[in-house]
């Protein structure tokens, strides 16, 4: 059984990585944010990473706004290099949507040393609701994975011989990395 990640004839349990990223992003750009870049993911990674790229791209498109990734390898290092990237380049977003929570943790990190108020000056979304989401300041709004339920379904399927896959639902956790409203909309 796998966790996360499609393995050829093995049952897998996971979430819908195109349709969170999709969820995500357009929360982001519900809030008033349309420069929205996303950052730390591994591009090169054929099932979640290019999943999370593609689901990204699509709100984006949508909503007629410019696609901004930066690659990296889902790391705090990763997240904290993508904002020093950024701010060289001069093209801080308005939103950073990062790949995982520790990458979230890194750009808001780097945010803070360089005196960017998240999320008054830059919103920050994290995706997996890891430990880390909620053991910082602010905490870091989040697409939840229901790691714990998926590890039960896993040991459930093994003890049961199930040889099904199941897709778990998503949802997005709410604390303070985004603003409720976007005030550079009004």
């Amino acid at each position: 059984i796998s966790l996360g990640v499609k393995v050829s004839n093995q049952p897998m349990i996971s979430i819908d990585n195109l349709k969170a990223t999709m969820a995500g992003t357009n929360y982001l750009i519900s809030h008033g944010y349309q420069r929205i870049a996303l950052v730390a993911v591994d591009t090169n990674d054929p099932q979640t990473g290019r999943t999370r790229c593609a689901g990204y791209q699509k709100a984006m498109e949508s909503a007629r706004l410019t696609p901004s990734i930066i690659p990296g390898d889902y790391s705090f290092a990763a997240g904290k290099q993508a904002v020093e990237l950024l701010l060289a380049k001069g093209e801080l977003p308005e939103a950073i949507f990062a790949a995982s929570d520790d990458a979230a943790a890194g750009v808001i990190y780097a945010a803070q040393e360089h005196g960017i108020k998240v999320p008054d000056q830059l919103a920050v979304l994290g995706f997996d609701n890891s430990s880390v989401a909620s053991m910082i300041y602010p905490g870091i709004t989040t697409i939840d994975q229901p790691f714990k339920q998926m590890g039960r379904l896993a040991i459930e399927h093994l003890i049961n011989q199930d040889a099904s896959s199941i897709e778990l639902p998503y949802q997005i956790k709410e604390r303070g990395s985004v603003a409720k409203y976007n005030s550079a909309q009004s």
